[in-house]
């Protein structure tokens, strides 16, 4: 296979997608750059994930644990915005 022309940055960018979870998060890979991702933002995102987890929670144990992270991932994002200015959150 050529490395010339637009046929190697598709065959790099399919591979990039198997492992990204989004064509944002592959372009990053393939262009090498990677930009830094605040606590907070990071917390937030976490806490939401896992609140949605413990919504499609199939036994109560399950759902009380997954309930139990969206907390702690919602109040170290209240620390971090604390220590930057505040934030709202919808726990």
């Amino acid at each position: 296979m050529s490395h010339r022309g637009t046929g190697s940055s598709l065959w790099i960018l399919t591979i990039a997608l198997l492992f990204a979870r989004s064509v944002a998060a592959a372009e990053v890979m393939v262009g090498g750059v990677r930009r830094m991702v605040s606590n907070q933002r990071f917390y937030l995102r976490r806490a939401a994930e896992e609140r949605t987890a413990a919504q499609r929670a199939i036994t109560p144990q399950a759902r009380e644990w997954h309930s139990k992270l969206a907390q702690d991932f919602a109040q170290r994002a209240i620390e971090c915005g604390a220590n930057s200015g505040a934030v709202a959150l919808n726990a």
